[in-house]
């Protein structure tokens, strides 16, 4: 029979957070959730087995973990699931703070930081021989001219760190990329520029479960409607 967990989710604010407390609470294990805020579907799911609101993780960080340690400690629980990436890179930061027999099934901080940053991303995709967009990361107002004229028009704005399609804009003119490349730089991490692949087609995605040394423990793909 298969083993059941006391599992933590948090940022049940989101569908995926809900999806995993369904799929968890279907597969029998007991599932708790947790957000910054009472409305949050997740926490008023059939499988949500205990509810609670928590501090704003990046704004209270430390009254944030003190949180999260009361509730493991409370209820017992053995695997603890941040949905947000914001969220986990707090929790594994303060990971000393947490009861140690809680299992936070990610890797380091140190590696996530590495991969979140889409100019190094970029550049272990292209040592790895994966196909990537043409890319340029200018530094100032000269690199960025030179790279809109060997990018050509038109051109894909984004933040070197950032999810989802926040900060992206897309530009047709230098008039329209100077203001979009400085809202989407940060201090010392300029905005990326990349060239617009073509909008027809599909969009698949793949994600990959692995152990520690690697091997891979589940996998999945998906189709972007």
């Amino acid at each position: 029979m298969q083993a059941k967990y006391r599992v933590l989710i948090t940022d049940g604010f989101w569908r995926k957070s809900l999806a995993a407390v369904r799929s968890l609470g279907r597969a029998g294990h007991w599932v708790a959730v947790g957000e910054r805020t009472s409305f949050a579907p997740g926490l008023y799911s059939r499988f949500c087995d205990q509810r609670f609101v928590y501090p704003d993780p990046i704004r209270e960080t430390s009254r944030f973990l003190d949180s999260l340690a009361e509730r493991i400690r409370k209820h017992r629980i053995q695997i603890l699931l941040p949905m947000e990436e914001e969220t986990l890179l707090v929790i594994l930061r303060g990971r000393d703070r947490l009861p140690a027999g809680c299992r936070i099934p990610f890797a380091p901080a140190s590696k996530i930081e590495e991969v979140r940053d889409k100019g190094r991303l970029g550049r272990l995709a292209a040592d790895a021989g994966v196909p990537t967009p043409r890319t340029a990361q200018p530094r100032n107002l000269a690199d960025l001219e030179a790279a809109a004229r060997s990018l050509g028009w038109p051109i894909v704005v984004k933040p070197r760190i950032g999810t989802g399609a926040r900060g992206i804009a897309y530009t047709k003119t230098i008039e329209e990329l100077l203001p979009a490349w400085r809202a989407a730089s940060r201090p010392g991490l300029p905005a990326l520029l990349q060239e617009r692949l073509p909008q027809e087609g599909v969009g698949v995605g793949v994600s990959v479960l692995c152990a520690p040394g690697g091997e891979v423990m589940a996998h999945f793909t998906h189709r972007r409607v």
